[in-house]
């Protein structure tokens, strides 16, 4: 937790609303900072290499160790706007865990305040969002899109209510896990990708009768 070194720094930096990593004098100067910009992380620094920094190899580990940590990151959002269903409910996008192109499961992205007992499935995209007129809601996703396998809502037994709930593990269906045929990007490191729940519901008529939920969109983790 703490270094020395004749030439540690050649610089300070200054990092509004970020979060300060390495200080020196009594936290006065910043020597490496960190701030989450849009769906990216910046480490911002002066750090000279570490053949300048004492102890070692804690000294070498140290500067790994933010070079992995820094590569290792991945970002999650939610955007754009859910069709409310016929029970009056909006679907509501959300996700548990962290994208891995390598892990084959810890990533699940769940849709609640559903229609119970319905089949669904999600459409995924690389194109980046959107908001175009969709079966009465928004389809956020921009082209190409694609499917993933179907899933149950589950829930309360009928009369219909908003007790069902899609949810997948991501990371298992991108390594082919779940069956189905996945696009290439699913396993590309740092990759953006976009994620909308589609389902259908009978309380609209035809052309309108689908759910749709809000997007999620996040970046593909190691």
């Amino acid at each position: 937790t703490s270094y020395t070194g004749n030439s540690f720094a050649h610089a300070t930096v200054t990092n509004p609303g970020g979060t300060s990593v390495i200080v020196s004098n009594g936290g006065a100067d910043i020597h490496l900072s960190e701030l989450t910009i849009g769906a990216g992380k910046l480490m911002l620094g002066g750090l000279t290499t570490d053949n300048w920094h004492q102890p070692q190899p804690d000294a070498h580990n140290l500067r790994s160790n933010i070079i992995s940590y820094t590569a290792s990151f991945t970002s999650v959002s939610t955007y754009c706007t859910a069709k409310v269903n016929s029970q009056g409910c909006t679907p509501t996008i959300s996700y548990v865990g962290a994208s891995s192109a390598t892990a084959g499961s810890g990533f699940v992205i769940r849709t609640a305040q559903v229609i119970n007992n319905k089949p669904g499935l999600y459409l995924y995209s690389n194109g980046g969002r959107a908001a175009l007129p969709f079966y009465g809601g928004l389809r956020c996703l921009g082209n190409p899109v694609r499917r993933s396998v179907s899933m149950n809502s589950g829930g309360n037994p009928p009369p219909s209510d908003c007790s069902g709930v899609y949810s997948m593990d991501w990371n298992t269906f991108s390594s082919g896990g779940l069956g189905g045929t996945q696009q290439a990007y699913l396993h590309g490191v740092g990759n953006v990708v976009q994620v909308q729940a589609w389902g259908p519901d009978s309380g609209f008529p035809a052309g309108l009768n689908a759910t749709l939920s809000n997007a999620l969109e996040y970046s593909v983790g190691p």
